[in-house]
């Protein structure tokens, strides 16, 4: 095994002794946990910029009598003008972000443009049960795109 040396400032000799102490004596170990976290990080941060991962962030909604806040990214961000469903049967007011959770879920946010209805936040296993639960098929089908999911529009013509 290669054998590397590190050089330590004198002023941060108090620092790295605490550190050898809580690593229990195998600073080497320490070091090596420390550039493969640093690594690993790197790499999820330049995978985050060629869009192969999804980059999860604190996500906080407005609901009835509170906040809500949950861990994800938004596929189809919630906007009164743009993420209104199209289709027919649907409260023209209402709108509607969708995120998928650090969980894998699909949480889909719903508002109104008026507040005629409380702010609902509901987290689903699949496009399909968000669908079968009456979530806009328009709305998940854009979602599912931003994803990258398979996610079929189901028309009824």
């Amino acid at each position: 095994m290669p054998n590397k040396a590190i050089y330590v400032k004198e002023a941060d000799a108090e620092l790295w002794g605490k550190a050898e102490k809580l690593a229990g004596g195998s600073l080497s170990a320490l070091i090596t946990e420390a550039v493969r976290r640093y690594v690993e990080e790197e790499e999820r941060k330049e995978q985050a910029k060629m869009g192969t991962i999804q980059t999860f962030e604190p996500i906080e909604v407005e609901l009835a009598a509170h906040k809500a806040q949950f861990v994800g990214e938004w596929l189809l961000d919630p906007d009164p003008d743009e993420t209104r469903t199209g289709e027919p049967g649907y409260d023209a007011g209402a709108y509607y972000g969708v995120a998928l959770t650090e969980r894998g879920n699909i949480a889909v946010y719903t508002r109104h443009v008026t507040d005629g209805f409380a702010p609902t936040l509901v987290a689903y296993d699949t496009f399909e049960k968000a669908e079968e639960w009456g979530v806009p098929a328009d709305i998940l089908a854009t979602a599912a795109n931003a994803m990258g999911a398979d996610y079929v529009l189901k028309l009824d013509i």
